[in-house]
């Protein structure tokens, strides 16, 4: 069986989801802080070479068949912060997945595709760290990372979207993909139209 592998790693606990061609989910693995700044580099590709082994093994127990990962996304927090470090973690995964095989993303990123199914709209994370991520009709992407009590984080991110992605050199853009394996766990949305809002908090 072919399978998809999404990771939502966060700054507290990361959450391993696979799930088959049909988004049925087969197997879900919990770990702790996916922040490379916590536990290095080489520990998350530790972390997430243990996470992998894990849905993998308890996928196939459930369904008494072989499971055969097709691909991967990684939604983790500070990538797209920094090059240097963008290629460092780059280098060391593709020595474990294939590089057609595996998606690296902000895991603001990952909370999007999750909670709004890869539609225009905004998410924005209140967790161990804060940050908002959205994209709009035309496929245009930004975000700004500051504290989510700061009111003026929504206030800007949602001018930013309204405004169809004309916001300057505040805008940050990222190697940002999606697909299916977008992994989130949606508090709230709010919608207006065409125009959707996540929520996404972290517990």
């Amino acid at each position: 069986m072919k399978a998809y592998l999404g990771i939502d790693g966060g700054g507290s606990k990361t959450l391993f989801a696979l799930a088959d061609e049909e988004g049925r989910l087969l197997s879900v693995w919990r770990a702790g802080s996916a922040s490379y700044k916590q536990i290095g580099t080489e520990g998350l590709l530790e972390l997430v070479k243990t996470g992998r082994k894990q849905v993998l093994l308890l996928a196939k127990e459930k369904l008494g068949e072989e499971i055969f990962l097709e691909s991967c996304c990684l939604g983790m927090p500070m990538y797209g912060e920094s090059e240097e470090m963008d290629r460092k973690i780059e280098e060391q995964f593709k020595q474990h997945f294939p590089q057609d095989k595996l998606l690296l993303v902000n895991d603001a990123v990952a909370g999007w595709a999750g909670a709004l199914l890869l539609q225009p709209g905004i998410n924005v994370v209140a967790g161990t760290g804060s940050i908002a991520y959205g994209r709009n009709e035309q496929g245009q992407e930004g975000g700004k990372a500051e504290a989510v009590r700061e009111r003026r984080l929504s206030g800007y991110l949602l001018r930013w979207y309204f405004s169809g992605g004309r916001s300057g050199d505040e805008t940050l853009s990222t190697k940002a993909g999606g697909g299916r394996n977008g992994v989130c766990k949606e508090a709230g949305r709010a919608s207006s139209g065409s125009h959707s809002a996540g929520l996404y908090i972290q517990s």
